[in-house]
């Protein structure tokens, strides 16, 4: 199938900045993921010499890495050979050297040689032909992934990864050992997709792929006997200009205690509703969300319009604390989520319309 050629249209998903419960620093679990992180690199490639350029924060933590849960700041590698010119990083990093933010954003450049007065060779460089975006934020619970190419008769590619990770204990006020509460959350991935038509000399459309996933209580969590355990996973494939693959998977470990599905899903839009259910006065949970995006040739790629998880309609009587004691930190009014779906729809509709 095809892919449509509509024109970018603009970032509004600026308007739906949600986030939120207050936390405090809590206990650490055993495991692969037993500290709070985030993580994630940005990459972009030029024809010529020198085809790439990238920033790196915990990059070994990527999808199951285990590498020091230290600072980005240690970890930046930058844009290398005289073609790439990384142009932002920056994060935050708390008391404990630790990382709660990130922003990484490289782009890289073409260039060709002309030849001066005395027939001396110049290098010029050319606009940018590649640019890759990710950011990951536990303040907002928020992971963005962009990547734009400029084809130009030329094979270049961009990837931007981006994940967060933390651990939350949930508390219920003057429950007995058997009273249930259900908590709701959601998991939304805004974002647009297009081919722009440009091919390489030899004609080759573009490549890529996204994979989002969200997980509670993940294996590697080290928290294996978890009632709460269940992982949402979405994204598409396209090969040279077409899309042949886009199916969501839920895989549910934690019974009738936890679940949810897809409720609306489009490459531009996709949004998973759940719920886990706390038995008692207490329970622990171990969110990760990650964004994984490479583009190549004409596709432009553009989820840093936010991939974000919430808590929706948090009951009164549940409070939360974090290890990293920013999670979520800002919260969404109660009309906001009310209003959050039909914002969601609203921007799809005006893509569409604009793509038209």
């Amino acid at each position: 199938m095809p892919l449509p050629r509509p024109a970018p249209r603009a970032t509004l998903v600026s308007l739906l900045a949600l986030a939120a419960i207050q936390a405090a620093p809590a206990h650490a679990t055993t495991g692969v993921y037993d500290r709070y992180f985030v993580t994630g690199s940005a990459t972009a490639g030029a024809p010529g010499d020198g085809r790439a350029g990238q920033y790196l924060c915990n990059a070994d933590q990527f999808d199951g890495g285990i590498a020091n849960l230290m600072g980005c700041g240690i970890n930046t590698q930058p844009g290398f050979a005289r073609t790439a010119a990384a142009t932002v990083y920056d994060g935050t990093v708390d008391a404990t050297g630790r990382s709660t933010a990130f922003l990484a954003d490289t782009t890289a450049h073409g260039f060709h040689v002309e030849y001066g007065a005395q027939n001396q060779p110049i290098t010029v460089l050319e606009p940018a032909f590649s640019r890759g975006r990710s950011a990951a934020n536990l303040a907002d619970g928020t992971v963005h992934a962009r990547v734009d190419n400029n084809a130009n008769l030329g094979f270049v590619a961009g990837s931007a990864r981006a994940m967060w990770h933390d651990i939350v204990t949930l508390q219920v006020a003057d429950a007995q050992p058997s009273s249930i509460t259900r908590v709701q959350f959601r998991v939304s991935i805004d974002g647009s997709l297009f081919n722009d038509g440009q091919t390489t000399v030899y004609g080759e459309q573009g490549s890529g792929n996204l994979r989002a996933r969200f997980s509670l209580d993940d294996q590697s969590s080290g928290n294996t006997n978890s009632p709460l355990s269940i992982n949402a996973v979405a994204g598409w494939e396209v090969y040279r200009g077409a899309l042949t693959a886009n199916t969501p998977v839920v895989e549910n470990r934690g019974g009738d205690t936890v679940g949810g599905s897809w409720t609306n899903y489009s490459t531009s839009l996709m949004v998973f509703d759940g719920f886990f259910d706390i038995t008692g006065a207490q329970a622990v949970i171990n969110p990760s969300l990650s964004l994984s995006l490479d583009c190549s040739i004409g596709l432009q790629c553009d989820y840093g319009n936010t991939a974000r998880f919430a808590f929706v309609g948090l009951p009164s009587t549940v409070t939360l604390r974090s290890d990293s004691g920013v999670f979520l930190s800002a919260v969404p009014e109660p009309a906001t989520w009310a209003l959050w779906p039909a914002g969601l729809l609203l921007l799809t509709l005006l893509g569409r319309r604009r793509s038209r």
